[in-house]
């Protein structure tokens, strides 16, 4: 199981700054409704883009 399959919708979540946190943003699915706030520029970016 991917840890980003725990994120529930309807939640806000932080996600940190790292290589692992960015690995695991690419899982988390684009149609989730979910509030996510972070610290990192490329994790930011990424998740924009869905």
């Amino acid at each position: 199981m991917c840890c980003a399959e725990l994120i529930k919708a309807n939640t806000c979540i932080f996600i940190d700054a790292g290589s692992t946190y960015l690995a695991m943003a690419e899982y988390i699915p684009s149609d989730l409704e979910l509030t996510i706030v972070t610290n990192s520029p490329q994790i930011a970016s990424l998740l924009s883009a869905n």
